[in-house]
């Protein structure tokens, strides 16, 4: 979109800009001395300045400091808060300009400072690794906020004044919690944003607090944004706002319903965010020269400006979309009407009711009622995982929820005598599970994937005239990379790949295309009356589900196989191997179910048995192993296999992996989340995504594997887990053994592994002298072998009756 003219109120150094909180004025300042303020409304009209060292000058006759320069501003509803490179901060009146006093001096320059929501206090952060605050009225009264090994870049309020946030050079945010006038730390967040070389780095590392305290962003170190809950501090989701370049400016619009975001290439964009549902639509974008340096909503209007680097500054009004400046301006009608029907008393006793920057903590309790406490919520937004697929390109991978869901304006503006109430994970309904494709993913710019497994990715490039769709392989000694044209109307929004073809899909046509030749390619297109919903292609068979419950079959050639309907409940998603598939269905309530069937034989394995997905959880990936295991991911990361689906009545979803736990045993947990492709040779393969990053990027890079793992609880020992896992991974190689897709010496070699594990939980047992739980563990054993092993152990152990009551087993076992 079009720019205005820019202002460039000071040198071709970084701009810091605030509006008052009346939203009358503009203030600004950045490599040099002075202060500007600009009326708003009349912007064309000279703005006052103020050189805010001619005091100092006066007092000491020996010229201007070279280090005089302004770095941060910050302002309240009376007064205006500077900080410089010569270790000063300062504060003056917002009409009057004139100065007010000195908070602090240092001998290292001030980076940051922020006003309490009151205005009675100000944070400070410098490069001497000190951050503080002091109390406008009274500079000697002052919070320490320690803990600091670098210098401090960045500081800002809770909106509720109930706490403030800190950054570090280091990429550490620390939140210091300020129910006393003695600060305590209550959480800490590492390894998420940028680590800068020093504190005049471009990039953004501080937090943004939403407007009702709810949630914070931040900036991750991969140009992605992160939300976190004000109240429990929390991981609740990653926004991939598609950055190439990094962050170096946020900031939430008055309503708490935009994202500004700027970038260190002059890119601003603002996003719309729901902060129920976490779902997010990009709304505007501009370009500028430099990076952007600050961002600043107007207070109570429409209005927008921001900075950069080069000097520029750009105040946006009418440039604003409709949809912005409606929100904005509607939201500030409802506060309005809200503050004009409250009880004339309430009114008067505004600035007396204001939340000072310390309380005791049942004062807080009572105050922050009002706000929403997201930690309560135990909806699927909860999941780390729970952002694998998200629609916003319109495809329908997502539903729209609206449970529960409220204006903004309502949330902030709740009646003054009335507490809000919270959301209790036992309101938590259940949760629609809309059509989906494992491993596809929403536009990212001009980009998406269309689908990805452990053969390759299918990805899509839109542009002007056609799509262009980029098939690609792990192994390239196979098949090489190649592309196809889209020219399609609609365009494919769907993919599936096995090591013969490529199958893609839009809602009405079906193509076949094979990788080493075009000549057996074929299409197919359903009724104009009816779409597809989701596809599926193995070694042997293709597969095609629709919207009216159409499942359809054909072989690789397009030769039609069978067709069935189940029209009752839809079917959502679907995956194939070899002749067998399987089918997805979400009922009433969010209940799924699943179906294997063998398309070729029409023999049916399972039918509409219930799949193990709570109702208020989500199915995020469905796949079959290379050795035939039907697999699942949900959205609390859990990988699930399902064993013996080939025995009527015996079939059974097994946990295998907990993708949280696997997170929290490397150590990564917060910075690294997976996103599936498959599992081969009983290891689970995916690509690790780094911090916030929500989705792959492009190319995708090469994928990881990890053991499989049974969850345990806090109780479970460690060799206890082992033992369930190789337990699990023995019942999986039998079954692939009865389907022929396992040699049996793998019973063998993993019967093997099961009894190794029991030995070394029976030497725990025998160290422990337990023995019935000893006889226990020698009952599962399934070699002699074994069994000679443990009585040799229970000797060890100096536990004769136990190796003569092994022995005695033993002998029973020979006849």
């Amino acid at each position: 979109m079009l720019l205005p003219n820019a202002f460039y109120p000071h040198s071709t150094d970084p701009i810091r800009l605030a509006f008052s909180r009346d939203g009358r004025y503009l203030f600004t300042v950045g490599g040099n001395e002075f202060v500007r303020r600009y009326n708003v409304d009349a912007l064309d009209t000279e703005p006052r300045s103020i050189d805010t060292m001619a005091k100092a000058r006066t007092d000491i006759d020996d010229g201007l400091e070279d280090n005089d320069a302004l770095v941060d501003l910050s302002v309240s509803a009376g007064q205006f808060a500077v900080c410089s490179e010569n270790g000063q901060t300062k504060l003056f009146n917002v009409e009057s300009m004139a100065e007010v006093g000195t908070l602090t001096r240092n001998a290292l320059p001030t980076r940051t400072v922020s006003f309490s929501p009151d205005g009675q206090w100000v944070a400070l952060g410098n490069d001497e690794n000190v951050a503080k605050i002091v109390n406008s009225s009274d500079i000697l009264r002052t919070i320490s906020l320690e803990g600091h090994g670098t210098a401090v870049k960045h500081v800002s309020y809770h909106p509720l004044g109930t706490a403030v946030a800190t950054s570090s050079v280091d990429g550490t945010i620390r939140i210091f919690s300020l129910a006393s006038e003695q600060a305590h730390i209550i959480t800490q967040i590492s390894g998420q944003v940028a680590k800068v070389n020093d504190s005049t780095d471009s990039k953004f590392t501080g937090v943004a607090w939403h407007p009702n305290g709810d949630i914070f962003a931040i900036a991750t170190a991969y140009n992605s944004i992160a939300l976190y809950s004000g109240s429990d501090y929390d991981h609740k989701q990653s926004l991939g706002v598609g950055q190439s370049f990094p962050i170096s400016a946020l900031e939430w619009s008055p309503d708490g319903r935009f994202l500004a975001i700027g970038n260190t290439n002059g890119e601003l964009v603002v996003w719309k965010v729901d902060t129920m549902d976490l779902d997010y639509t990009l709304v505007a974008t501009w370009a500028a020269k430099g990076a952007i340096s600050c961002i600043g909503w107007r207070p109570k209007d429409r209005g927008l400006a921001f900075s950069t680097t080069e000097g520029s500054m750009y105040v946006l009004s009418s440039e604003l979309p409709q949809e912005i400046t409606y929100r904005l301006s509607q939201g500030q009608k409802d506060k309005e009407g809200e503050q004009n029907g409250a009880d004339k008393e309430d009114t008067e006793h505004d600035e007396e009711r204001a939340i000072p920057a310390y309380r005791q903590d049942e004062d807080l309790e009572e105050e922050l009622g009002h706000g929403v406490d997201l930690g309560a919520q135990e909806s699927d937004i909860d999941a780390p995982l729970d952002d694998w697929i998200v629609d916003d390109d319109g495809a329908g991978y997502v539903e729209q929820n609206g449970v529960n869901k409220r204006p903004l304006h309502e949330q902030n503006g709740a009646a003054k005598d009335h507490k809000r109430i919270k959301t209790s994970s036992l309101a938590t309904g259940p949760v629609s599970q809309t059509p989906f494709q494992s491993g596809a993913t929403p536009w990212n710019h001009d980009r998406r994937y269309l689908c990805m497994n452990s053969i390759g990715y299918v990805w899509t490039v839109a542009q002007d005239a056609h799509n262009t769709v980029t098939v690609s392989f792990f192994d390239h000694s196979e098949h090489r990379d190649y592309r196809i044209t889209d020219n399609e109307d609609p365009n494919f929004s769907m993919a599936s790949l096995s090591s013969n073809a490529c199958l893609l899909a839009s809602e009405k046509k079906l193509l076949m295309h094979f990788h080493d030749g075009i000549i057996d390619n074929w299409e197919y297109e359903v009724s104009s009356d009816d779409s597809i919903q989701c596809i599926s292609l193995s070694e042997s068979i293709v597969l095609l589900c629709t919207r009216k419950g159409f499942v359809r079959t054909f072989n690789l050639y397009g030769t039609p196989l069978q067709v069935l309907r189940h029209s009752r409940d839809q079917v959502v998603s679907c995956a194939s191997w070899k002749d067998y598939f399987i089918i997805i269905r979400s009922g009433f309530g969010n209940r799924l179910s699943y179906s294997i069937e063998n398309a070729k034989t029409g023999h049916v394995s399972q039918k509409e048995d219930a799949l193990d997905v709570a109702h208020t959880k989500k199915l995020r990936s469905v796949f079959f192993s290379d050795k035939g295991h039907a697999c699942i991911v949900d959205s609390d990361g859990i990988l699930l296999v399902l064993t013996k689906w080939n025995a009527p009545l015996q079939a059974r979803w097994v946990p295998v992996l907990s993708l949280n736990a696997l997170a929290a045993e490397r150590d990564r947990k917060g910075i690294e989340t997976y996103w599936p492709l498959g599992m081969e040779e009983y290891k689970f393969r995916c690509i690790v995504l780094k911090g916030a990053q929500r989705f792959p990027s492009i190319p995708l890079p090469m994928f990881s594997e990890f053991d499989l793992k049974v969850p345990g609880d806090t109780s479970t020992h460690e060799q206890e887990g082992q033992f369930l896992t190789k337990r699990v991974v023995l019942e999986l190689t039998k079954d692939a053994v009865e389907r022929q897709d396992e040699d049996e010496d793998m019973v063998t070699e993993n019967e093997l592994e099961v009894d190794k594990s029991l030995l070394h939980l029976l030497q725990l047992s025998c160290k422990a002298n337990k023995m019935n739980k000893c006889l226990g563990i020698v009952e599962l054993l399934s070699s002699e072998e074994a069994m000679e092993a443990a009585s040799k152990i229970a000797l060890r152990f100096d536990m004769n009756m136990l190796a003569e009551k092994i022995n005695g087993l033993i002998a029973n076992r020979a006849t």
